[in-house]
């Protein structure tokens, strides 16, 4: 007879308590909506030959440095994605989370970038 030590169990049923880890998906989730939008889709509407939105002070918007200047232009958008989709799916409530004091949460930011 074959004994199983695991299970599979839907993701939805899967939550971090708190601890270590919890902090680690909390932060990070902190750190996407720090990331501008629009930043973000710079190369894209760039490429397209679409108008760049200005920033508070009417400046035009730029795209993030590092990666996104050397010839990976949207790369980090890639990866926004994929982690706010993660976010969204991992949220136990629709409501926004109590970091997110601005009034824009994972759900309402995705489908700027979509």
């Amino acid at each position: 007879m074959t004994s199983h030590i695991l299970e599979r169990v839907p993701l939805q049923q899967v939550r971090l308590l708190p601890g270590e880890h919890f902090d680690a998906q909390q932060a990070g989730a902190r750190y996407l909506l720090e990331l501008d939008v629009d930043r973000l889709l710079y190369p894209f509407r760039r490429e397209a030959g679409l108008p760049q939105p200005t920033d508070a002070d009417g400046n035009p918007v730029t795209s993030y440095p590092n990666w996104e200047e050397t010839g990976l232009d949207g790369h980090i958008a890639g990866h926004y994605l994929s982690r706010k989709s993660q976010t969204i799916r991992n949220r136990s409530s629709t409501a926004p989370p109590p970091w997110c004091g601005h009034g824009m949460n994972a759900s309402s930011r995705l489908p700027a970038m979509l």
